[in-house]
């Protein structure tokens, strides 16, 4: 381990606290976030395990908080977000290829609503929003399709987002 007045280095670069910028580095010297974290194994390596206690309590679960404190969030207000990201073959920066997002609906009445967001064609679209009071798929009305499988049909039932029909069981029931 060596220490400076700017942080402590532990194993050259296992875990670095930077304590001039407050940030922490698993794997890297130069955090660039609070808590940064760095694989770059190529074996099959988790990045970020939580594991939860031995007891038989239904409520021993490892949980994610994601809490924004802040006495001036309101309604529309983002108050937390998971980005899936890649760097696509032949090209040189990340993409946003997933997100889950959820804000404030309305801080009157505590409502809330979470939204998946998928790429399409190099732009983000809305996949499913939901809220206190609607389930909205395709609300960028974009050319994805909804389906619902059974146990034996794939398309039980199913929106064909380009055709504008709906089918049941692949019957058309739009005309």
């Amino acid at each position: 381990a060596s220490y400076s007045m700017g942080g402590l280095t532990v194993d050259t670069n296992t875990l670095h606290v930077d304590a001039t910028n407050n940030m922490i580095g698993v794997n890297k010297t130069d955090p660039e976030a609070s808590l940064d974290i760095v694989n770059e194994s190529t074996s099959n390596h988790r990045t970020l395990r939580l594991i939860s206690t031995s007891s038989t309590s239904t409520a021993a679960a490892p949980y994610i908080t994601l809490f924004r404190d802040s006495q001036f969030i309101g309604s529309g207000d983002r108050i937390g977000a998971l980005y899936f990201l890649g760097v696509p073959q032949g090209v040189q920066t990340s993409s946003t290829f997933a997100a889950i997002e959820a804000k404030i609906l309305s801080h009157i009445t505590q409502d809330g609503q979470l939204e998946f967001s998928i790429e399409k064609t190099g732009t983000s679209r809305s996949g499913l929003i939901l809220n206190s009071t609607e389930a909205v798929f395709n609300d960028d009305s974009q050319n994805i399709d909804f389906r619902i499988e059974s146990d034996n049909n794939e398309n039980m039932l199913k929106v064909d987002a380009s055709a504008d029909q709906v089918s049941i069981a692949d019957i058309d029931i739009t005309a």
